[in-house]
């Protein structure tokens, strides 16, 4: 076969265009994917037919036109609520270009002579799936154009003064992967994979067996705190753990003590934190393995015992399988993709145990209206990732005024368990909250006692809740011990 003529691209037609020649491309004028005939005809669909509003599936923006968008959206407004004008089945369209002009929007919406020419279309009701999946089609590929040419600009202005410091091409890669699969479509040629009902069943039964014949063995891993074990079953594949107090009443110290005793069994943890250095939550962990006194970790005035446990601490916490991530500027998405990594690093047995401290400091690249909504993205999305990396997260949350978390009640709502850190001299909590019915509770604390704490279980997914039990917050020692110890 004889080449063809070279473009001015310096390629024949058989050959893949290059990016130079793909964003002429893009730059040169031309409609973005549409259909007027489409449009029309779900339009007159919906007005001669208000039942098909009511099977959903598209939404005003899939208009391409600015003004059959207002109609469409008015339309549906009308229909929900139940004032759509249509007497003895036909569409009103006087009644209807009112509303538009009662409204302010009869200009935008093309004026009453678009009305007329929608409402006089007369379409065929079994035309109207046809119609329909045009219109989403060319919507998603607006979408896909629209995500593509962001990732695209991104790329190009990667490294550039202005730009996030920390965006790289994985980052951008990751996101456009994210913000791609979040596009909806309409193949029905497959469902979604899912393991059959009776595996699902045997998995069930197998753990009640070995249960029933194991008393006493945890489902989860061991928190290092007895009571907590027995009321949620230690740490569970798939769960996100929200522990809320007030500030320096031991949030982060729990959660940090939790993966500590999570390591010491020889699994992997990993504390990313957004509030402290790294070697500060280093020499935290320190203090807590080494009853050493935070205060004697800054002088360096060690006692025979505490220089002992330092060092002990040193070479233990060496060993184990734990890092700390500074995560300073980073978004949630970087944190949780980390997560997935090195869930998949795992050796055959272990577990991973996360904490994100805290979750008033995370930051996301989602555009959100308020930072409530932000919150809410956080923990939804964190939970969603505790589950694709079967592993358990915690994080630590501040509260506010009335001890409720700060900000957002959907990290109450998306975390499995919900712990609250409750300080007895400031809440005025009585120990009768937790000793009614219980004649083996430990022996009354002074009230007095300033390191006192009760740990309550606000939420306990296929548990107990409400229980609470008193604990001592060691301070010095970032550390939990039973009120016995």
């Amino acid at each position: 076969m004889i080449p063809q003529p070279a473009n001015p691209y310096g390629r024949t037609r058989f050959e893949t265009a290059s990016a130079e020649e793909l964003l002429q491309r893009i730059h040169s004028p031309q409609p973005l994917p549409h259909s007027e005939e489409a449009e029309i005809a779900v339009i007159a669909a919906w007005m001669w037919h208000p039942h098909l509003l009511d099977e959903g599936g598209v939404q005003p923006s899939a208009f391409y036109h600015q003004p059959r968008r207002i109609i469409a959206m008015e339309l549906m407004a009308l229909h929900h609520a139940g004032k759509l004008p249509v007497h003895e089945g036909q569409f009103d369209a006087a009644l209807f270009t009112h509303h538009l002009r009662s409204r302010g929007l009869l200009d935008q919406a093309g004026g009453a002579t678009a009305i007329i020419e929608l409402a006089t279309a007369l379409p065929v009701p079994g035309h109207y799936p046809h119609y329909r999946k045009i219109l989403t089609e060319c919507f998603q590929r607006r979408q896909l154009i629209h995500r593509l040419l962001l990732g695209i600009d991104r790329l190009q202005n990667l490294g550039r003064l202005g730009q996030a410091e920390h965006e790289t091409v994985a980052s951008i890669t990751a996101d456009l992967h994210t913000q791609l699969s979040e596009i909806e479509t309409d193949d029905d040629s497959a469902d979604l994979p899912c393991r059959p009902i009776s595996e699902i069943i045997h998995s069930v039964v197998d753990k009640a067996e070995f249960r029933a014949s194991n008393p006493g063995v945890l489902p989860g891993l061991s928190t290092g705190l007895a009571r907590l074990d027995e009321l949620t079953g230690g740490l569970q594949r798939g769960r996100l753990w929200a522990v809320l107090a007030e500030s320096s009443e031991g949030k982060s110290s729990l959660c940090r003590q939790i993966v500590e005793e999570a390591c010491k069994q020889g699994h992997v943890g990993v504390i990313y934190t957004y509030e402290m250095m790294d070697d500060e939550e280093a020499g935290r962990m320190i203090c807590s393995q080494g009853i050493v006194r935070s205060s004697t970790l800054k002088s360096g005035q060690f006692t025979r015992a505490e220089l002992q446990g330092f060092q002990q601490a040193c070479q233990d916490i060496q060993g184990w399988s734990v890092a700390i991530v500074d995560v300073a500027g980073r978004y949630i998405e970087d944190i949780q993709r980390d997560i997935l990594r090195r869930r998949r690093r795992l050796r055959e047995g272990q577990e991973l145990v996360v904490m994100i401290d805290y979750i008033q400091l995370a930051l996301t690249r989602k555009d959100c209206s308020s930072r409530q909504r932000e919150i809410a993205h956080i923990t939804g999305s964190t939970k969603q990732c505790a589950k694709r990396a079967q592993c358990t997260i915690l994080m630590p949350s501040q509260v506010n005024k009335d001890g409720e978390a700060r900000e957002a009640m959907d990290i109450e709502q998306d975390a499995d368990v919900e712990l609250k850190i409750l300080n007895p001299m400031k809440n005025q909590v009585k120990q009768e909250h937790w000793k009614k019915g219980r004649p083996d509770a430990p022996p009354p604390v002074p009230e007095d006692d300033p390191t006192r704490r009760l740990i309550q279980l606000a939420k306990n997914r296929d548990g107990p809740r409400g229980d609470a039990f008193p604990a001592r917050l060691v301070g010095q020692h970032f550390r939990f011990q039973a009120m016995g110890e």
